[in-house]
Parts: structure tokens; sequence; C-alpha cells
């Protein structure tokens, strides 16, 4: 089943994504993002992260997190019928971050 390996990756994908992320440089971190996920809006005016959509299969492992005790990820809109598509927000959404930080992960 293409979907439960798909998932299964995406794990195997998660569990590594602390020690890639620390080895990786800017544009290899834009890099990672992309393997993750469909989309990041964020507030310009702001220079805030406002909500993620993660591809179908990273959406287990947002699901699973946001339904942790304590846990900053809430889950904005459930998926439609058909689809796997959902929006997060993080607790970080709300911190801005560093303008040249956010430039270099964009624009690599």
């Amino acid at each position: 089943m293409p979907e439960v390996d798909a998932t299964e990756e995406a794990g195997k994908f998660i569990n590594e994504l602390s020690r890639l992320w620390s080895l990786a440089n800017p544009r290899e971190r834009r890099d990672l993002l992309l393997t993750m996920l469909e989309a990041v809006y964020i507030d310009t005016k702001c220079n805030l992260i406002i909500a993620l959509k993660p591809k179908p299969p990273f959406n287990p492992v947002f699901q699973v997190t946001a339904s942790r005790e304590g846990s900053d990820i809430r889950i904005l809109n459930k998926p439609l019928e058909g689809s796997s598509s959902f929006l997060v927000e993080t607790g970080e959404s709300r911190t801005p971050r560093p303008e040249e930080s956010t430039q270099n992960i964009l624009q690599a």
C-alpha cells in the first residue's frame, strides 16, 4: 500500500530531522522543509509564520503531535472528505522570526 509506505518513510524522516537540521546549511534546511510541507503561510508585515500545510505522508505526524497534551501544534481545519489537506499552527508562529533567518530559508 503506497500510502502506508509513504507514511512510514515520513516517520523515519522525522526521526532523523533533528540531526539533519543541525548539520544543514540554509539551502539544505529549505530542502528539508520542502520534503515535509506543501505550503508555509507567512504574515509578511509581522514576519510571522502563521500556518503550515504538511504533505499528505506527514499528516499523521502532525495529527499525533497535535493530540498530545501540552502540544503547541493546533490543527486549524479538518480535512475535507476525499482530501488529506489541513493547516497546522505552531506555538512558534506567534513569535517573530528574525527577518534574516526567514529570508534565508525562503530564498535558499
